[in-house]
């Protein structure tokens, strides 16, 4: 048997692959704790790979500066490099704030309604008007900045909710969250690392339909040497493309196209250069919109909605402050020939 030296503990201890998972096992001696590496065979290599006394190390440096974890002692230990004083520091913590609407027909069946209490079924009409807004146009709120988190909150829970320590706890049957937050060994280093996800589900309902309303609070666990990213704005950075297609089956999406009411100039234009086949270009925003508004025949139309059959709307979520990209798909004859075209707006919020 190889097995390393944890140090001396006041009780037993059971240790885990990282070390957010070494807990205190129960009443009994304590005394000096080993772990067990493997059996290992009079014809096998020694000693065992230098990763799993990094780890080691790592169990220890984080016994011995993180709260939560049982601290050892390693004064037997006669080491000239006394690897677990190293300071790990606080851990730089990161907190992003979204709420999400949609369609309860949006999730597979029944997963929606596991989360529905009394308490968290609300009457559209004293929803915040953000809110619902969002629900008659069928989109997500989106990234909101924290003040306005917590008020919309607040205004959701009929109480005031001035900071993450006012959600309702993860205990309660509307609240989904998952944690994973603690010290993470890499390269045998102590890190912080991980991410808590606290999701409210509110089930509402609107001209027939039921809706449910997510405000989601992340917080993300990062080293003590990471930066704090800087905090989201107003602005948005966007671009506005068009592509074209000779065939509907070129792209997913196109069998939704609408038949355009007129054909704008810039896209008879295009046509007239004969393209082979798939291509793209990009618009000005002014271009762009002006030829919505006369594929729309409507000229108060600002930006196709989401809630068009023939309009595609999706979110990024890996952009930290918000994106996604929006898509409205036409057809059109244009001196006899059939051709399709797939307008797209992208956007990140900075």
């Amino acid at each position: 048997m190889v097995a390393v030296y944890l140090g001396r503990f006041d009780s037993p201890v059971t240790v885990g692959r990282e070390p957010r998972t070494l807990e205190r096992a129960g009443d009994g001696d304590g005394g000096h704790q080993w772990m067990p590496l493997s059996e290992r065979r009079h014809g096998d290599e020694l000693p065992p790979r230098g990763w799993v006394f990094a780890r080691t190390k790592c169990l220890q440096q984080a016994g011995r500066q993180v709260s939560s974890l049982p601290t050892p002692d390693l004064t037997a230990l006669d080491a000239t490099d006394p690897w677990w004083e190293r300071p790990i520091g606080e851990p730089t913590v990161d907190r992003r704030y979204r709420i999400g609407v949609s369609p309860t027909s949006n999730y597979r069946e029944g997963h929606a309604d596991q989360f529905r209490t009394d308490h968290s079924t609300l009457v559209y009409e004293d929803l915040p008007d953000r809110i619902k807004r969002a629900i008659r146009g069928r989109r997500d709120v989106g990234v909101v900045d924290e003040a306005e988190f917590y008020d919309l909150v607040s205004e959701l829970e009929d109480r005031e909710i001035a900071g993450h320590e006012d959600l309702p706890g993860c205990d309660r049957r509307y609240v989904v969250c998952n944690d994973d937050r603690g010290v993470h060994c890499e390269a045998g280093t102590a890190r912080w690392n991980g991410r808590l996800g606290q999701y409210l589900w509110y089930h509402t309902s609107y001209e027939g339909e039921s809706f449910v309303v997510v405000p989601g609070h992340v917080e993300n666990w990062q080293p003590a040497s990471a930066s704090r990213p800087p905090p989201c704005g107003d602005s948005r950075q966007e671009t506005f493309s068009v592509d074209i297609y000779r065939q509907e089956n070129r792209y997913a999406g196109l069998d939704t196209a609408k038949r355009g009411e007129a054909v704008p100039e810039a896209l008879e234009t295009w046509v007239a250069r004969n393209p082979e086949s798939y291509h793209g270009m990009e618009f000005s925003e002014t271009e762009w919109k002006d030829a919505i508004r006369t594929l729309e025949g409507r000229a108060d139309i600002d930006m196709p909605e989401c809630r068009w059959s023939h309009v595609q709307c999706t979110r990024d979520s890996s952009e930290r402050c918000g994106g996604g990209v929006r898509e409205a798909f036409y057809r059109l004859s244009i001196d006899g020939e059939s051709w399709w075209f797939r307008f797209i707006y992208q956007w990140t919020t900075t």
